[in-house]
């Protein structure tokens, strides 16, 4: 990542990730230009199991062809009992550690990460990825594709 501006502050809620966040974020990594986010759609994707996925549509004040019309965001749950086991099992730390330290180094495709952020004492975390959807996790049938019974 770019530091084109100062690291943006860690937002562990989607329902903070506002406009002037993204702003910051993606003036941080160099992608947006003199532009400005003015707008914020949020989507819940995911099962939510470990934590909350949810994709953002943004919406520019100008012309920004290197920034992403979406992102994906992952944050930590807000269930404790999932929260805990994470932070037990180092889960968010892994993944945040495989986008900071591994992702370039591997030779796959991986989604490029706009911000890999985490609290290792709170487990408050976030993670800002390229939106690959329509994209599937291999092995895993989407349930509108499956035969009917």
């Amino acid at each position: 990542m770019a530091a084109e501006t100062a690291k943006p502050r860690r937002v562990s809620d989607p329902a903070k990730a506002d406009a002037r966040w993204f702003t910051g974020v993606l003036q941080h990594t160099g992608v947006l230009g003199h532009a400005v986010v003015t707008q914020v759609g949020r989507q819940r994707i995911g099962t939510g199991q470990m934590g909350q996925n949810v994709a953002f549509s943004l919406t520019y004040d100008r012309s920004a062809p290197e920034a992403p019309p979406s992102v994906v965001g992952k944050f930590p749950s807000p269930e404790p009992k999932s929260r805990a086991a994470a932070k037990t099992f180092r889960t968010y730390e892994r993944e945040v550690g495989f986008y900071e330290e591994i992702a370039e180094t591997v030779d796959i495709r991986v989604p490029v990460c706009y911000l890999a952020d985490i609290d290792l004492d709170t487990g408050d975390f976030v993670l800002l990825l390229e939106d690959l959807r329509p994209a599937l996790q291999p092995g895993i049938a989407p349930w509108h594709l499956l035969p009917a019974r």
